[in-house]
């Protein structure tokens, strides 16, 4: 019974530790996010940044938080809450957690940003990996052009990987 209650123990303490790295590691890409900003030139100048989260609602409130009464160029952030079924036509850019990519992706005119292990090959701009205890990105420079966007060669030359 003492090892039962301490493998239940252990186990409450991996659940409650895998949570917080996983907010944690959100919270550090959307920290990212918040910093590409600057060396990324959209197609059309937006009046506000309308960031689309499409991912688990429980990450939502710590996402949000990053950009939260922050600005860029005096143009304000604001980030909607989203599903796959939600129109995706007025938002700025879309943050995709892993396994939420729209079945339409193709047709999305913001700047998609995920963190799946093959999100560049599932249409995303720029993706997230995890490179040992590291968050790395890759960047579609490809896609990018193809979509309106320049992204500065300060932000490709950190990139993990740029596909031309």
């Amino acid at each position: 019974m003492k090892i039962l209650c301490h493998l239940f123990f252990c186990f409450v303490l991996l659940i409650g530790n895998s949570h917080s790295a996983t907010v944690e590691a959100l919270t550090l890409k959307a920290t990212f996010v918040l910093k590409f900003i600057p060396f990324i030139e959209f197609p059309v100048k937006p009046s506000s940044f309308r960031i689309g989260f499409l991912g688990d609602k429980e990450h939502l409130p710590e996402f949000a938080a990053v950009f939260r009464d922050k600005s860029h160029d005096n143009i304000k952030f604001e980030v909607i809450d989203l599903d796959p079924n939600s129109d995706l036509s007025k938002i700025n850019i879309l943050f995709i957690e892993s396994n939420r990519f729209p079945s339409k992706v193709d047709q999305i005119k913001a700047l998609i940003i995920s963190d799946e292990k093959s999100g560049i090959n599932k249409g995303a701009n720029i993706n997230f990996l995890i490179v040992g205890e590291s968050i790395k990105f890759e960047i579609n420079q490809h896609k990018s052009q193809e979509s309106g966007f320049k992204i500065s060669s300060r932000l490709l030359n950190l990139a993990l990987k740029v596909v031309q």
